[in-house]
């Protein structure tokens, strides 16, 4: 059996490439893990043939039960080293790299429901883009990200439309 967090980020996963797919766009997995869990590479049709259009953008899977909400904002602790690397990448001209969080009930038994009318993953992914100076912090740091930044097809979207302004990078 795989242990509660290889599941959990396994939801992330599945989590994320059904809004890719709903979004039409592709997710590449990398081989080995260096700070990123994968990238999603925007499909358009170039000379009638649908082909990566060059832009992409990189994202960090978070999957957890230890989050809090109010109506404006979900609060989360991410590891100090997890967070100083994206706002590292961000502050760059490479490739902008969005932190996306799976929130999960407490409960194990709710995360995943299933019934022959659907699949149902339970609360839902958040989206959050990290700027600013790395933290001295050693443990964690504590991020708030707008409810509004639901990690959506619209989302995607967004972010394609960020990238391609020059709006989603340092």
């Amino acid at each position: 059996m795989i242990t509660e967090e290889h599941i959990k980020e396994q939801l992330g996963l599945a989590y994320i490439r059904a809004v890719a797919a709903k979004a039409a766009v592709a997710v590449d997995k990398p081989e080995s893990d260096y700070g990123f869990d994968g990238a999603f590479q925007e499909i358009r049709i170039i000379h009638g043939r649908r082909k990566t259009s060059g832009y992409s953008v990189n994202f960090q899977l978070k999957s957890s039960v230890n989050w809090s909400m109010d109506e404006q904002t979900v609060t989360y602790d991410l590891e100090a080293g997890t967070y100083n690397h994206l706002v590292e990448v961000n502050g760059t001209d490479g490739t902008p790299c969005v932190l996306i969080l799976l929130c999960l009930p407490r409960e194990s038994a709710e995360w995943l429901l299933v019934s022959e009318d659907e699949l149902q993953l339970s609360k839902c992914c958040y989206w959050a883009f990290l700027q600013g100076p790395q933290t001295r912090n050693r443990g964690t740091v504590r991020i708030n990200i707008p409810r509004v930044q639901q990690f959506t097809p619209y989302a995607i979207h967004l972010l394609f439309h960020l990238v391609r302004q020059g709006n989603l990078n340092g």
